[in-house]
């Protein structure tokens, strides 16, 4: 993702800055060794670095990466970064008032400050998005609308287009779309140069007509970043977009840019009750976030670090490393992270989760993940070796070793982190390192290319991932998640918050995104479907809810045993499987079951879920009828640890329910759980009807009853079901 070379005002004033420092006696940053100790937020006792320096006077000059915050940190610099004649739509005036037909001035500002405790830091829009949100707030009445919300990066301009459903708050994306621009590329003085604004001018206006082809061209909410934030040009070029497209763009503070982020983060990954950090890394500049249980901001911050100048100083025009640059650029990092304060409010202690957004994070995330075959390779090869060398020659241990590497190529394959459930996107500290190492050592872009690196950021990452490798080293941090989204999903969901009143996402991610894939492929005329589905949950749950309450007065029973194995994260995942197993249904109801894997391992809607759950969840939905797999099964004994005997336990518990709603009219009300050694009994209990009869369940209980072979050879227990008056007559 490179355009021209040449040295951008940034990495000019990182250079002089870095001078100004040598001169004031700060050159002793020289010996520091790069662990993960070296920053600390008391450099010299006073928690600042000694001699901060006030930067060459002169132009092109300007101080090194002042920063914005919001929240209750007391230690973070709070430079104003609005400069005269930039900021004016992101200023301190006050916000229009809506015209007649928007949310009043109370809706809006509830609306505004969309519930994550940001209150006084609410978007602050501007008159000229009124127009759209008047004509949308009038139109929702009418059903479904479309909108769209774009993200006009400093490197990239990125667009997704989503239809919304009002009534359940569910959103479905219709389109995307990623246009190359580098806005930020060869700025000097703080000035966008002409190629830069056609490319701008021609890459919005290819996103506005895909915008206009799904309807949504008036319901856009266009947002620009730091490039434009930073550009001394900035009303120009913005006039030039509006005037190319007629939709207006909003050019918003480092702050508000990082509250949408988080906005953008909670609908993708399941932070649940967890303190978390997220860090956004842009072309110009990185967020930080520190989010406090239940989705609260507890403070933002935007620093002036990005991929972009990064990167033209490391390397030189033709993609080469430049020497010397490496530790300048990493001292240079240091200093920012330290000067701004920011160590003081995010320490390893307060917070759990560390999670990455946008593009640099995601491409290091990639590349890690692509790597992690060959290392695990080169490791059993040094394995091997060792093994060979101890034994004096070729013997069963190489044998072993290599049936061990084929074992672990073959589930690797499958982009599976061996027995975790751990998100493929995740990555450590030491592997950034490996990473990061290979990338400096790499000569050129041919070889950054070898080594996994995306064609359009095989020069941009380079940047991205010494800044990422300095952050985590100076904030302790020994992992973190991408996410696969971030400011542009932020948009659409501050968007609704806007104009929807009572919107309120869910910060249960996982299971608000199974809901909506559940009704995704249950049309308006077979509700009926997706009520059973939900209905085959609940009966799931009362199964294995009584099953475990048994198990505590037999805790040595074979069955009892079996059943431990189903933790709470295996159950949250037969809980999906229970709400999707009729999505199928959508393509043909013959083969529903193998139609509904080919959805759930494809469709993209499940949010939160690493790559292997989305898999365990594919499988349940598969083998939920038809066939009945073993732990050998070809499908199910390439999954890692013990989860080949735990799934088959899942899937006849699973069998069995869907079997008790064998008609979809949700007639089996209650089942009941009794045990006796390795023997039990499932108690269903009727719904009753109009005139308080007990219903007739008897196809169901018949079709539960041919599932129950495959339950007794899964759990070891002599299982039996009986219809409530059956019981009581035995009793």
């Amino acid at each position: 993702m490179m355009a021209s070379r040449r040295m951008s005002a940034a990495s000019r004033s990182i250079v002089e800055g870095l001078a100004a420092r040598r001169k004031q006696g700060i050159d002793s940053l020289r010996t520091i060794p790069r662990n993960r100790r070296i920053c600390t937020t008391d450099v010299n006792g006073t928690g600042r670095v000694a001699g901060k320096p006030s930067g060459r006077k002169g132009k092109g000059s300007r101080k090194a990466s002042p920063s914005t915050g919001i929240g209750n940190c007391d230690g973070l610099s709070r430079t104003k970064q609005t400069q005269p004649g930039r900021d004016a739509k992101v200023g301190a005036a006050a916000v229009p008032s809506p015209p007649s037909g928007t949310l009043g001035s109370a809706a809006l500002a509830s609306a505004l400050s969309f519930r994550i405790g940001l209150g006084s830091v609410a978007a602050a829009p501007t008159s000229s998005i009124w127009a759209p949100l008047a004509q949308l707030s009038r139109s929702i009445d009418t059903g479904t609308f479309t909108l769209a919300a774009v993200d006009l990066g400093t490197n990239s301009f990125h667009l997704v287009v989503v239809r919304v459903y009002p009534d359940t708050n569910r959103l479905e994306v219709l389109d995307e779309a990623k246009e190359l621009v580098q806005l930020g590329s060869g700025m000097v003085d703080g000035v966008i140069t002409a190629e830069a604004q056609l490319r701008a001018v021609q890459a919005f206006t290819r996103i506005c007509k895909i915008a206009e082809n799904h309807g949504a061209l008036s319901n856009v909410r266009a947002v620009a970043t730091s490039a434009l934030r930073e550009a001394v040009n900035q009303h120009d070029v913005v006039a030039k977009l509006e005037a190319a497209t007629g939709v207006p763009v909003e050019v918003i503070a480092g702050t508000e840019e990082a509250r949408l982020v988080y906005l953008g983060v909670l609908q993708a990954i399941p932070l649940g009750n967890n303190r978390s950090v997220t860090i956004d890394i842009g072309g110009g500049s990185t967020e930080f976030i520190l989010g406090s249980p239940g989705g609260k901001i507890k403070f933002a911050t935007s620093l002036k670090l990005g991929h972009i100048p990064l990167s033209e100083m490391l390397l030189d025009k033709e993609g080469n490393l430049q020497s010397g640059k490496v530790e300048d650029t990493r001292r240079f990092i240091r200093l920012q992270l330290i000067q701004s304060g920011l160590l003081e409010c995010i320490t390893s202690g307060n917070y759990d989760v560390a999670v990455g957004s946008s593009g640099t994070i995601e491409a290091v995330a990639d590349l890690i993940a692509t790597r992690r075959d060959t290392w695990a390779k080169q490791k059993s090869k040094e394995e091997a070796s060792q093994s060979t060398s101890s034994s004096g020659g070729k013997g069963e241990g190489e044998k072993k070793s290599k049936r061990k590497q084929k074992g672990v190529q073959k589930l690797q394959s499958t982009n599976w982190s061996t027995g975790t459930l751990q998100e493929s996107s995740s990555f450590t500290s030491e592997e950034l390192d490996k990473v990061v190492e290979e990338l400096l050592r790499a000569e050129g872009r041919d070889q950054r290319k070898s080594l996994g690196c995306s064609e359009k950021r095989i020069d941009v990452i380079v940047g991205g991932a010494v800044l990422l490798q300095q952050i985590f080293d100076c904030l302790v941090m020994q992992s973190m998640s991408a996410s696969p989204y971030a400011l542009r999903e932020g948009i659409v969901v501050d968007f609704l918050a806007r104009i929807l009143p009572g919107f309120e996402p869910s910060l249960d991610v996982r299971r608000s995104s199974v809901i909506n894939m559940a009704r995704r492929f249950s049309p308006a005329d077979t509700e009926k479907r997706f009520t059973s589905a939900l209905h085959t949950a609940r009966l799931l749950r009362m199964v294995y809810d009584g099953m475990h309450a048994a198990c505590e007065s037999h805790p040595s029973s074979i069955g009892c045993k079996a059943l431990g194995h189903i933790q709470q994260r295996y159950w949250e995942l037969m809980e999906a499987a229970a709400v999707l197993h009729n999505v199928g249904k959508f393509i043909n109801h013959d083969g529903h079951h193998k139609h509904g894997l080919y959805l759930v391992r494809n469709s993209e809607l499940l949010l939160g879920y690493s790559t292997l759950e989305v898999e365990i969840i594919a499988l349940l939905v598969r083998y939920h009828r038809k066939r009945t797999p073993t732990p050998s099964s070809s499908a199910i004994k390439v999954l890692p640890g013990d989860l080949p005997e735990t799934i088959c336990v899942m899937l006849a518990l699973l069998r069995v329910c869907v079997g008790l709603e064998r008609c979809n009219n949700q007639t089996v009300e209650k089942i009941s759980v009794q045990m006796d050694g390795d023997t039990c009994v499932l108690v269903c209990s009727p719904k009753k009807d109009r005139i308080g009869q007990p219903m007739d369940i008897s196809l169901n209980l018949w079709t539960a009853r041919q599932e129950l072979e495959y339950l007794d050879k899964a759990l070891g227990f002599r299982t039996s079901i009986l219809d409530h008056s059956e019981a009581t007559m035995s009793v």
